[in-house]
């Protein structure tokens, strides 16, 4: 068994929570001989993040709900913790060597519509990718700042490669954008799921706006007639249903905020008012806005 995993202490996260930032990377070699089975329930989770893992070697099982995808040298699934997934190595496997990094849940609005887009797992090739050069870039840079204290005879690792909040940040929008770029360009390639890819990237863009089902099929050079059909077979919902989810995904991170009103987040998230908001937002989350920010509640995947 070898393990290298890094979690990152950052600065100040707490003051910009609709933030996403990189709370942890490392390699990992998990041995059929080892002493303990290796076995991760996201149910049990009770940190909330989103992981990336990339399989070098080896093999794994992913389960999703019901449903088992083997992970070969290559793989990458995307899941988010706590949530209905479980992975582990399998007994006919005699190692799973993987990557992985895991990001903050504030990296929703980003993250859904990756995996709205392309899946939970999908194979990314060679390791030689934009992809894998950026974790590489971002593991070394980890690894090179890391130091030890030692107190009582105890070894504690000081892992704080970023200068402020905002550098982490910073490498966290990279990774997703760079992830993203590169399944857009390589991953499928039909004209409808091009489509449906600008149709998100519109909504991702414009949702603080007043937008119609006609705005976004024109975005995406779909017939307003078939919009509705070819986005629910790509996402699993409607345009205007995934509008909905990414504005109460970008209200919820706004809310950590104690300066900004309910009107104002209201507003700055597409909705007509706060009252409209509020109706919406526990139809979604079985909480009002105002009762999830008095208890402090960590970011609902919706």
């Amino acid at each position: 068994m070898v393990i290298k995993d890094y979690f990152i202490t950052t600065l100040d996260k707490n003051k910009y929570p609709n933030h996403p930032i990189v709370d942890a990377i490392g390699y990992e070699k998990r041995l059929k001989t080892d002493e303990l089975n290796y076995v991760w329930d996201c149910k049990k989770s009770k940190e909330s993040v989103c992981v990336f893992q990339y399989t070098m070697s080896g093999k794994g099982v992913l389960q999703i709900n019901e449903k088992k995808y083997v992970q070969k040298a290559g793989d990458v699934f995307l899941i988010e913790r706590p949530g209905n997934y479980k992975y582990w190595l399998p007994e006919d496997s005699d190692c799973w060597e993987f990557k992985f990094l895991s990001i903050s849940f504030s990296a929703i609005p980003f993250w859904s519509p990756i995996v709205n887009n392309y899946g939970h797992t999908f194979n990314i090739k060679d390791e030689n990718n934009p992809v894998m050069r950026q974790w590489n870039k971002l593991f070394d840079l980890v690894e090179k700042s890391t130091t030890t204290t030692k107190i009582n005879d105890t070894e504690i690792l000081n892992v704080q490669p970023f200068d402020t909040f905002l550098d982490n940040s910073l490498y966290a929008y990279k990774f997703l954008t760079v992830l993203h770029k590169y399944l857009f360009i390589n991953g499928q390639t039909s004209s409808n799921a091009e489509s449906v890819l600008l149709c998100i990237e519109f909504i991702n863009t414009n949702f603080s706006r007043e937008i119609t089902n006609y705005d976004i099929a024109q975005a995406g050079f779909i017939s307003p007639y078939y919009l509705n059909s070819k986005f629910k077979d790509a996402v699993g919902m409607t345009p205007l249903q995934y509008l909905t989810k990414v504005r109460l995904q970008n209200a919820m991170a706004m809310l950590y905020n104690l300066d900004y009103t309910i009107d104002f987040v209201a507003k700055q998230c597409g909705f007509k008012n706060a009252n409209y908001f509020t109706k919406v937002y526990k139809k979604y989350t079985n909480l009002t806005p105002s009762e999830f920010r008095t208890q402090k509640r960590s970011m609902i995947l919706l």
